[in-house]
């Protein structure tokens, strides 16, 4: 069994300034249960509640008044290294999320909104590993699950009778997949591994309501079938001891989203925009190449990885004039839809040294960019990133510094609303200890982040809210 519970104020930004809805008051819970039938099987059930309440969003014009998920499983494991089928795992598990959108502690709003939302989801799965001889091991997977959304918008003029909407039509996606990995030890240094997917998708209106609104635009059956195809291959080799290179090429397929199918004038508060769904909709196609490096000498390692991808009727939002707003002050309706291609491009590189046995050291670099078919920066991509640390931990007590550092971003899209976001760089120190009391391992554990009080928000960020100025924190943990 476990909890957490936590009451979030308004945090501070650099200098002092609070970031007013930046609040939140949650808790989660969960028990697991475990029970073994044999030496090679057993059984196991897993229940976890999340309730959260007055969750505010600084970036959004509502916040949220109360949301809670219910979620639970019950599996079955099974393991005999003997057998030939020799890993063997089913599932069933269902979850129930609802949340209630809230207004009420916002001044100058316009028109008092209530947006409650709902999300149910049950399905099941099966999967198993295979030894077909010393060299080849083989992974099966089917699987299925249905999940129902809806959401809803009810505005109160003064004056006036409520104004009803659904914002998520009634809707239920259905999913049915089958999937194999195939392995093989080619030799010591050589391995292949091939894996292939496929899913039926049925998405459908599940009531009149529901299909009524949509039916406006001029979609009157908005139910559709789809079946997707995925196949990756990947090659890894050892060209040494201390050297070994991948590389993978894939085809994946993507269904658009319930919001991007049927979503009915949702405000998008970092554009300003409405947005429209639409049920004919392509799937969304991509083709990736990765290629990866690893040296490694002692305890010592450098990685390096690239990857480019190619997306084929990429789904976006544009601009549809012929749509009157819905959202008091917004600046447009737009429109989800296919355009032709875009691409996606990146590197990854990371270093994990260890000088002597008490000291680590560790740094991650990341870089991505991408632009759609007409050479336009494609919306939110984080600029080039670097995280740093060196830990030295010599027995129970432990210090580590760590620095973050982003790249200015000025590849932008404005019709996404971005804007350009300055570089930053960041120093944060930790602290721990931990010691035995009575059989019971004691942790204690603290830290300063953001110690010289640095004003930065990162690019991802809505708003531009910026993010906690100096943080002192101290945490003490107790296991039984």
């Amino acid at each position: 069994m476990s909890g957490t519970y936590r009451n979030n104020k308004n945090y501070r930004s650099s200098g002092g300034d609070v970031i007013d809805f930046s609040h939140f008051e949650k808790a989660n819970y969960s028990l697991s249960v475990k029970y073994k039938h044999n030496t090679y099987t057993y059984f196991k059930a897993d229940l976890l509640g999340d309730d959260g309440w007055n969750i505010g969003y600084p970036a959004l014009p509502m916040d949220v008044g109360y949301a809670a998920a219910r979620i639970g499983s019950l599996s079955m494991h099974r393991e005999n290294p003997s057998k030939s089928l020799y890993k063997w795992q089913v599932k069933i598990y269902a979850n129930k999320i609802n949340h209630t959108m809230d207004d009420t502690k916002r001044t100058n709003v316009p028109i008092h909104m209530d947006m409650p939302g709902w999300s149910k989801t049950y399905g099941a799965y099966s999967e198993a590993e295979l030894k077909i001889n010393q060299k080849q091991r083989l992974l099966l997977r089917a699987d299925g699950s249905s999940t129902f959304l809806k959401a809803s918008m009810t505005m109160y003029q003064p004056g006036e009778l409520p104004m009803y909407m659904l914002t998520w039509p009634d809707n239920r996606k259905n999913q049915y997949g089958i999937s194999a990995s195939w392995l093989m030890q080619i030799d010591s240094t050589l391995k292949l591994q091939v894996t292939g997917r496929t899913d039926f998708i049925t998405h459908n209106l599940v009531s009149q309501e529901a299909k009524d609104q949509v039916s406006i635009f001029g979609y009157p059956s908005a139910k559709r079938n789809d079946l997707l195809k995925n196949l990756s291959v990947l090659f890894s080799k050892k060209l040494s001891q201390k050297i070994k290179v991948s590389a993978s090429i894939a085809y994946a397929e993507r269904m658009p989203t319930a919001s991007e199918l049927y979503g009915f004038y949702l405000f998008n508060s970092n554009d300003g925009y409405d947005y429209i769904g639409n049920p004919k909709l392509n799937i969304e196609k991509s083709l990736q190449a990765d290629l990866s490096a690893i040296y490694n000498w002692k305890n010592n390692r450098v990685q390096l990885s690239y990857f480019y991808s190619s997306l084929f009727d990429y789904i976006k939002g544009t601009i549809n004039s012929s749509f009157s707003t819905m959202t008091i002050g917004a600046n447009g309706v737009k429109e989800f839809i296919n355009i032709p291609d875009a691409s996606v491009s990146g590197m990854e590189g990371s270093l994990i040294l260890k000088p002597s046995p008490a000291i680590d050291v560790v740094s991650t670099i990341r870089y991505t960019a991408g632009k759609d078919n007409k050479g336009n920066p494609l919306p939110f991509i984080a600029p080039l990133k670097n995280t740093t640390s060196v830990r030295y931990q010599p027995k129970n007590f432990s210090v580590q510094l760590e620095a973050e550092a982003a790249s200015k971003q000025d590849c932008i899209n404005t019709e996404a609303g971005e804007d350009i976001t300055t570089g930053y760089s960041l120093l944060h120190i930790r602290f721990g200890y931990n010691t035995m009391i009575f059989n019971n391992i004691i942790e204690l554990q603290g830290g300063v982040e953001n110690i010289f009080d640095r004003k930065y928000h990162e690019h991802l960020d809505w708003g531009n809210i910026p993010r906690p100025g100096r943080n002192i924190y101290i945490q003490f943990r107790l296991h039984l």
